[in-house]
Formats: C-alpha cells, structure tokens, sequence
C-alpha cells in the first residue's frame, strides 16, 4: 500500500503543476489549492465503507495504461511551451483522472471504481473554465450586478449613473471588477455545493438543488455588497469604501457558504442509497501495487520529463542572438507626463515593469502610453495575456466600438503588429493599438520578429510550432497606445507609424 500512496502523490504532483500554474496566475481559481485537499478528505470518508473489491485480469490494465503513457509525453511536450492552452489543462486534468481511476480498477475492481469515481472527479473542478465560456459569466455578471446596484441606488435615493462597468455617484466612481461580479465566489461555491453533496451523500436531484441555490446565493450577496460599498462610497467617502472593500467581500463569502452548508444538511435527510455487503461474500484482498511497480510507473515518468527537457534545452542552445526592444519615453519639452501605474494596478497586473505617460501634441490629438513588461518565466505568458484592451479599457468606463484588426507598423530596425480599436467615452473617440509581443526577437530577421500578433500566437497551429521550435518561457511585453483627437482609425495609424521610430528603442544583446 505505501507504493501506491507514493505513486500517487508523486503522479498527482507532476500533472498538476500546470494546473497551479492557473491557480497562481487567476484570482478566481486560487481555490484551485485546495481542491486535492477536499479531494483527498472525500476519498478518506469512502474509504471507510469501501464495498469489497473483485478479482481483474491484467490485459486490459496494461492497454489502458499504455493508452495514457503514449498521452502523456506529446501532452508534456505542448504543456511546457503553452501553459496557458486550457483545453491542453483539461486534456492533462483527464489524464490524470483515468491514471487514478485506472490505479483504482486495478486495485479493487469495478466496485472499487464506481465507488470512489466522485472524489476523484472533484479533482476536475481544479481545471479552468473554456475561456469563451468564463468571459461570457464574467462579462454578464458583471454588467448585471453593476445594473441592478445603479437601479436599486436610485430607488433608495443615492443617484447614481452606470458607465460601462464603472458606478458613477455624485462624488466618486465606483468600479465593479470581477470580484464584485461574484465570479470568484460563484466558482469557489460551486466546488463548495459539491463537496458538501459529497460528504453528505445526497441523492443526485438533492445534489443538483445544492448547487442552484448555492449559486443563486453567491450572486445574491455578492449584490447586496456591490449595494453596501457603492453606497458607502456616495456617503461617506472613496477611502471608507476601499477599507470596508475586502471585510464586505469577505462576509459574502462566509455567508455564501454557511448557507450551502445549511441546505446540504437540510438535504442530508435522505442520502443516497450504499450498495450492501451479500452475508456470505468471499472476501478478496485489494491488490495494491508492489514497490516494483511502483518504481517502474516512476522511472517511466521521469524519462517523459527528461525527453521533454532534453527537447527544449536542445533548442534554446542553438538560438543565435538576439536583440531587446523597449520605450523611449517622449522628452518633457513636449508636454509629456509621466505617470507610475498605482499599486492596485501593479497588483492586478503582477508585472516587473509597468509605466504610462501622457501628453497633448501639437495638433491638438491626446495620446496615452503604456508599456509593461513580464520577465521571462513560465507564467509571463498567461499573465500578459488576460489583460487587452477589450477587456481592460471596457471595465474602465470606455465603450468598445469596433475591433479594426489588426496593423503592422515598422520602424528602421524592427516591426510591429498592433491590435486596433476603437472605443468612445463620453462622446469622445479613442483609437486604441495594442501590441502584445515577445520581449526579444531573433536578430537575424528582426524585421519579422514580431509580426505574429498575440491572436494569431493563440491559434493551434502557432502553439504547435512553439512546440516544434522549442520556445518555452519567453518573457513578454505590451505596448499600447490610445489617441484621441483623430476623425478615422487610419489617421491616428498614420500618426502613431510616423512617430514609432522616436518611440520604440532597439539593442542587440
């Protein structure tokens, strides 16, 4: 038994890191730490009752298990240069679903597997949501709560003004981001509605009625405390609404969960029914797996890590140089101003560098520049990918008007694709170029280093390359610019190529 236990962990350990990978990097699925642990606390309690297992023959375990093993390495190989590709996430979430499920099997049998499938497949609540499907949530809860608060303040009387995602009250702006979206409590609930049907063995309809009233809870106060911090805001100030941010939040999550509790053990009074024991069974010992086995499943796994090692640092030694590109900030003769992005921001952003600036031109157009820059590691990639102008400047109050494709902008030494779009707020229109790229490019093309934008780098095809050229951990840096003052998208590119060359710095290393 202590080999299986061993294998495992050690299993478990290995597939997941891509999983706390997300956990890190995505607020809402920090959860994602503490699913193996209620995993493991549901797989104890079935273990007390486990039914007794039955005798298996070894073919069909070895097919299983060659099906996985051949899985396995292609899936490490596409992990470790896309950690961010959720259906790779899922894909390495199955496996290692089938890897315990097929140890279980081989165990105990076909009991022991109908058995203990539920604690094992809460593990796949740890896996992150399809990214169209979690925007959708996001965008809707979002803009709904932020509806029904503005609603229900000015029926109370606080008048108040919704701009995008921002509250506007008479004194102060109130804005209402994904947490006050109830997102996160909604997926932390989920997996909270679960558990508790789990521990409490409820019926399958008595399970499915936990979840949608757990679930109409959260986003239920999580409304009342969008309500209660707007409010507090309009009276009594912005700095008395951000102490009280988090303590609100907070207590919406506590209450969330003390009611799914309550109703689990509402429900708890009839449980589903457990296969009982026949009075005169043959009791079989389970076959746990031998320390042999043990080692050779480990053995087999450490060669997959070294292939994938060896295929990558292969290739990095065989890259030439490269060149570094950066900002040159516009001189103070200009108008320009500098300005440091708040720790909030910085926070949200989880950057090494992040500035902004601003300045009028002498045309009358106003722009404003950001450049931020995540060094080279395993999460860069996934972390500078979650922030985009469509997302970030329409949350911001700004209304998006159309996304204009995308624009390849050159200067003498090197080019640039940018994302454009166009936004209005307050009646004033913004061209917006984004530009998400890798922070260095080869220096023997450096011209086409960077024409890939960051759309066409989430395609499959451009994820398969990455693959295939052993790129991995590449630090990555976003480039952006909003003009105002302009009468078409074209305009404002005309200007924004004209003085790029002055904008954009270029050093080889």
């Amino acid at each position: 038994m202590p080999g299986t236990v061993l294998i495992s962990l050690f299993i478990g350990v290995i597939s997941m890191r891509f999983l706390a990978i997300e956990w890190s990097v995505t607020p809402q699925y920090s959860f994602g730490w503490g699913v193996p642990l209620l995993a493991a606390y549901l797989f104890w309690k079935r273990w007390e009752d486990r039914p007794t297992p039955e005798s298996i023959g070894k073919n069909n375990m070895l097919a299983a298990a060659a099906i996985l093993a051949f899985v396995f390495l292609p899936l490490r190989l596409m992990l470790e240069a896309n950690p961010d590709w959720r259906i790779l996430l899922w894909t390495d979430a199955l496996v290692l679903l089938g890897s315990f499920l097929l140890m279980i099997r081989s165990i105990g049998g076909q009991p022991w597997l109908k058995h203990f499938v539920i604690p094992i497949a809460f593990l796949l609540l740890a896996a992150p949501w399809p990214t169209r499907a979690e925007k959708f949530i996001i965008e809707t809860l979002t803009h709904d709560i932020a509806a029904a608060t503005v609603e229900t303040l000015n029926w109370i009387g606080v008048p108040a003004l919704l701009r995008g995602n921002i509250i506007d009250l008479r004194s102060a702006s109130v804005g209402v981001n994904e947490a006050c979206s109830g997102i996160r409590s909604v997926q932390t609930i989920l997996m909270t509605a679960l558990f508790f049907g789990e521990l409490n063995r409820l019926i399958l309809v008595r399970r499915i009625w936990l979840v949608i009233v757990a679930l109409g809870g959260t986003i239920f106060f999580n409304f009342i405390r969008t309500i209660l911090l707007a409010w507090t805001a309009a009276t009594r100030g912005v700095a008395n609404e951000a102490f009280w941010h988090d303590k609100i939040g907070l207590f919406a999550l506590v209450a969330s969960i003390a009611l799914t509790w309550a109703i689990s053990v509402l429900f708890s009074g009839k449980r589903a029914v457990l296969a009982e024991e026949e009075p005169n069974a043959i009791t079989i010992a389970p076959r746990f797996l031998s320390w042999r086995a043990a080692a050779t499943i480990a053995i087999g796994i450490l060669s997959i890590e070294a292939i994938n090692e060896i295929w990558f640092r292969t290739h990095e030694s065989k890259m030439g140089p490269k060149i570094d590109w950066t900002i040159s900030w516009p001189p103070a003769s200009t108008g320009f101003v500098r300005q440091n992005l708040n720790d909030d921001v910085l926070t949200i952003l989880r950057c090494d560098r992040g500035d902004s600036g601003v300045w009028k031109r002498t045309d009358g157009s106003e722009w404003t520049m950001y450049f931020i820059k995540w060094g080279a590691g395993r999460m860069a990639a996934q972390l500078a990918r979650g922030h985009t102008p469509d997302v970030c400047m329409t949350g911001n109050g700004f209304r998006m008007v159309a996304d204009l494709g995308s624009a390849v902008l050159t200067t003498p030494d090197l080019s640039l694709t940018f994302e454009k779009y166009e936004f209005t707020s307050d009646g004033k229109p913004w061209f917006v170029f984004f530009c998400l790229a890798e922070d260095r490019v080869m220096t023997h093309n450096p011209l086409a280093g960077a024409k890939d934008d960051y759309l066409s780098a989430l395609k499959p095809h451009s994820r398969l390359r990455a693959v295939r050229d052993g790129k991995r951990f590449y630090g990555q840096q976003v480039f952006e610019v909003a003009i105002s003052g302009y009468r078409s998208a074209e305009t404002a590119r005309a200007a924004l190529e004209k003085a790029l060359p002055d904008l954009v710095k270029v050093h080889a290393l």
